[in-house]
């Protein structure tokens, strides 16, 4: 694959920065950060855009805080001005990051969402014998910079580029030269791709037929379990000879007809169920979207679009009329204030 250079004009041009400045106030308008960035946004780009091509852009300036999703994540979000740097560069590479993604790769991906990837999987499904599901043991925490880096300069030659790319990755740190932090738009895309070597070992040295990666978490069929235990050897073996990582321990290995538990469903041949976990999400996200508009921190338009997005989420499932009992219940009432 040919190496691209002369990229870093682009990213940093005033364009291309109007542009990431409207992407990374997506749904954060009404945020300070935001609101000071759009009173002088012509001198912002103008000055962001000379700082990333002298390459004193400053990275790495996170804010940590923690979720249950339903397992214990530590988010690390970037300032709202390193977003915008993020998104600037995305714009111009983003395109080039895709370029070797097979399709059987989902997650940071236009087009290539939970849905698509749970609508393949019932797609392999359907052809009978057994599954695989396989994930990485930490793997945000586990990426080796140095591996990273070099998978990354395969792509780019750009010698104003590469410098600040390294500065983002070398940013964040779990052990020295180890991790990329959840919660960026950078280590989105860049754990994905770290994977695409994994995708095409899987296709076309095991030549897997039937197969699924939704970033760190990865499913195989095949007619012969014996084949998928061979299989399973290979992977962790490549993992940990080439990018340093290994497999979570525990086999997830049975018929297709049993069901496979994956993002949040169980996928059957005939069809896709909501799993017990995503149901009580379901449950807790509209408790606290009715308490949102109730406390007025919600206006009914933002409550419409979030339930509605809720929805969506669950529309691949065979879960009607669980959703009808569910929606149909009767909504919080207003608390009085004090």
């Amino acid at each position: 694959m040919k190496r691209v250079g002369g990229l870093l004009p682009r990213i940093a041009g005033h364009e291309n920065l109007l542009l990431a400045f409207w992407k990374a106030a997506k749904g954060r308008k009404d945020s300070a950060a935001v609101r000071r960035t759009a009173s002088h946004l012509d001198q912002e780009c103008t000055k962001l855009g000379e700082e990333i091509r002298n390459g004193s852009v400053a990275v790495g300036k996170f804010h940590a805080f923690v979720v249950h999703d339903p397992k214990r994540r530590v988010i690390h979000a970037a300032p709202f001005r390193e977003r915008m740097l993020h998104h600037a560069i995305m714009n111009i590479c983003g395109p080039l990051f895709e370029r070797g993604a097979i399709h059987d790769s989902y997650a940071c991906r236009i087009g290539k969402g939970n849905s698509r990837a749970l609508l393949q999987a019932r797609h392999c499904a359907r052809g009978g014998g057994y599954f695989l599901k396989l994930d990485i043991r930490r793997y945000f925490d586990s990426v080796a910079h140095s591996v990273l880096k070099s998978r990354v300069h395969r792509l780019f030659k750009d010698p104003g580029l590469l410098p600040l790319l390294n500065r983002i990755i070398d940013s964040y740190e779990t052990k020295p030269g180890t991790g990329l932090p959840i919660g960026t738009l950078t280590s989105q895309v860049f754990a994905n791709f770290h994977l695409d070597a994994l995708d095409h070992f899987v296709k076309h040295v095991l030549h897997c037929r039937r197969y699924v990666r939704f970033m760190d978490d990865f499913v195989l069929w095949h007619e012969s379990a014996d084949q998928l235990e061979n299989w399973k050897q290979e992977i962790s073996e490549y993992l940990c000879g080439h990018l340093k990582l290994e497999l979570k321990p525990g086999t997830r290995l049975g018929p297709v007809s049993q069901g496979l538990s994956f993002l949040g469903f169980r996928v059957l041949p005939d069809g896709l169920l909501l799993g017990r976990r995503a149901r009580r999400r379901f449950r807790a996200r509209l408790i606290e979207y009715e308490g949102g508009f109730a406390s007025g921190a919600m206006d009914l338009r933002e409550l419409q679009r979030r339930v509605g997005a809720l929805v969506a989420h669950t529309d691949v499932a065979k879960c009607r009329a669980w959703r009808s009992r569910v929606l149909g219940r009767p909504p919080l009432e207003t608390p009085e204030l004090a």
